[in-house]
């Protein structure tokens, strides 16, 4: 067997000729490295400051039991139907979600809300009293998601009014429109409902019934059945109701 013996001056050619040939490579797959981290984290970090202020006042609420929606009314507080939340006690906690109403991006902004005030309701009964008042933690949402205003001057509605119902049918962020069909609970006995001929589905309730400059008048509650009607049409709890209860209670809205 030939041997090839190399002297310390060729040891030191041989290492600098190896090391001439890694370093490129080497540099090469750093910056590949950099580029695979940097620039994904630039692009999201870009699309979410880009989103900051443009999610929905309305999220979608994750319960163990199935999912609802909730309105964003400021200081970090949600209104939404008490029956969303049943098997669900005060104290009680659920993820909601942000979403980008235009569906821009993709990116949502999701958090943990308490439950910190329900109607008397019972199921089945009193939806009067379907409402509920949850408290977002650890995120100041006003910085993220837009807030609907209440509709102070409730009298001036009429049948006819255009009005906007805004949730998560089936899960899936929505927006319908149509009119006001009556003031004053329709074919119920309840006084303290609106009704309306925009589609709801399963997943809506909780979610905004607004006016034509969205601003909140109600809350849905039902949509196509209520107490055993069955009309096809929208039911939503007017919100001057539901402020007045939890005023009385102690929040301040």
């Amino acid at each position: 067997m030939k041997h090839i013996f190399v002297g310390s001056t060729q040891r030191t050619k041989l290492y600098s000729d190896i090391r001439k040939t890694i370093l490129p490579t080497r540099i090469c797959l750093i910056g590949i490295l950099v580029l695979l981290v940097a620039v994904p984290f630039a692009f999201r970090k870009k699309i979410f400051k880009d989103c900051i202020g443009n999610y929905s006042a309305v999220a979608l609420v994750q319960t163990y039991s199935g999912t609802g929606s909730a309105i964003h009314i400021g200081n970090n507080l949600l209104l939404s139907a008490a029956h969303v939340y049943d098997g669900m006690q005060i104290g009680d906690r659920c993820t909601i979600v942000f979403q980008d109403p235009n569906n821009t991006t993709g990116i949502t902004l999701t958090a943990d809300a308490e439950l910190v005030a329900l109607g008397d309701y019972k199921k089945n009964q009193s939806p009067e009293e379907d409402f509920a008042l949850l408290k977002i933690q650890l995120i100041d949402a006003s910085k993220y998601a837009q807030v609907y205003p209440i509709n102070n001057n409730l009298p001036s509605l009429k049948v006819g009014d255009d009005i906007i119902v805004e949730g998560y049918g089936g899960g899936a962020y929505m927006q319908t429109s149509g009119k006001l069909c009556n003031i004053s609970g329709g074919v119920t006995e309840f006084k303290n409902l609106y009704v309306a001929d925009a589609k709801a589905w399963h997943g809506n309730s909780g979610g905004a019934l607004l006016d034509k400059n969205k601003n909140i008048i109600g809350i849905v509650i039902a949509g196509g059945i209520l107490q055993g009607y069955n009309d096809g049409q929208t039911y939503a709890l007017k919100i001057d109701k539901v402020i007045s209860t939890l005023r009385a209670k102690g929040f301040q809205l």
